[in-house]
């Protein structure tokens, strides 16, 4: 079973912690298909949400919100210096997704219209929930963290059980951990949070924890030993003035959003991030007689390209 066969989103409250697993359609290239349906509510230890059962079945069972966010002051926003980069070939995000995005009032402004194509855009996953009450639909104005999330996941050429796959960083290779670094159109996953009031999201736990020293863009940064979020700097995009980040790739610090670029800002009192799960410039999948090389749209290092891509997404939303 690949890494993202299921979705889950850990919900917390002062009482319990519950996982909400949503599956809404079969992963593209796989064989069987589910229809739409919320499946269960299920009750777990604050360890389970962790993730640390040895038999995951998601790269992204998020970790509980132990720790919030420390908010930045001015003195601490360095300009993100960034390489000039295309992003991959975008396509209109599938009408039910988006208005189920546009039921929450405060996700609204931040709902993509595009995201990159995939191989079967219609054969898609989709969590949609309020975080900050179970039982509270995203549509309520009782919902003051929402979260919403699109994932297209296919299999590599030549990916089977039992086969490895390694990533190329620019210097050599290294292999994947818990979060697959697939490029689109193979894998595309966006994931959107909006918070009301002071703190910012965090809901995905240590991922939220911003870096205190801005990092260059390398594909370095992709290998699963980086333990901490790194920053890449402050961007104004479409008006709005926010951070980079890059979660880390690995089960204990990435959550929900490990691998994820993030950009984070805030409007109106509310603060928001809208992230894209970065990839690889090319994976080598090996064993079971299989050593193919899966390269990315584009040439050359990964990041500039998830960047721009992230970019593209966040301005189909702002721009309307």
């Amino acid at each position: 079973m690949t890494c993202e066969r299921r979705f889950y989103v850990c919900l917390t409250n002062p009482m319990t912690r519950e996982m909400l697993h949503i599956r809404t359609t079969a992963k593209p290239g796989l064989a069987g298909a589910w229809s739409p349906r919320l499946v269960v509510l299920f009750a777990f230890a604050l360890a389970s949400c962790g993730g640390a059962n040895g038999n995951r079945q998601s790269p992204h069972t998020p970790r509980a919100a132990a720790h919030r966010s420390p908010v930045r002051s001015a003195t601490h926003r360095w300009t993100a210096r960034v390489p000039a980069a295309s992003a991959v070939p975008m396509t209109r995000l599938p009408r039910a997704a988006f208005v189920r995005c546009r039921e929450s009032r405060l996700l609204r402004p931040i709902c993509p219209r595009r995201v990159p194509v995939s191989l079967d855009s219609a054969k898609y996953d989709l969590v949609a929930g309020c975080a900050n009450a179970v039982h509270v639909k995203i549509a309520s104005g009782r919902c003051t963290l929402p979260v919403w999330s699109y994932e297209v996941f296919a299999r590599l050429p030549g990916e089977t059980a039992g086969t490895q796959a390694r990533a190329w960083d620019g210097r050599g290779w290294f292999a994947v951990s818990y979060a697959p670094l697939n490029p689109p159109p193979y894998h595309v996953h966006v994931d959107i949070q909006a918070a009301a009031g002071s703190e910012p999201p965090s809901i995905a736990g240590p991922s939220f924890a911003r870096a205190y020293a801005a990092h260059r863009v390398t594909d370095v940064l992709l290998d699963p030993n980086r333990a901490r979020p790194a920053s890449f700097g402050w961007v104004r995009w479409y008006g709005e003035y926010g951070e980079l980040v890059l979660a880390p790739t690995n089960p204990n610090g990435g959550g929900e959003e490990a691998g994820h670029l993030i950009f984070y800002f805030t409007a109106g009192g509310v603060n928001y991030d809208v992230s894209l799960h970065a990839w690889a410039s090319k994976v080598r999948i090996s064993g079971r007689g299989v050593n193919r090389v899966v390269r990315a749209p584009q040439s050359g290092p990964a990041l500039p390209h998830v960047i721009a891509t992230l970019k593209a997404i966040v301005g189909s939303a702002l721009r309307g």
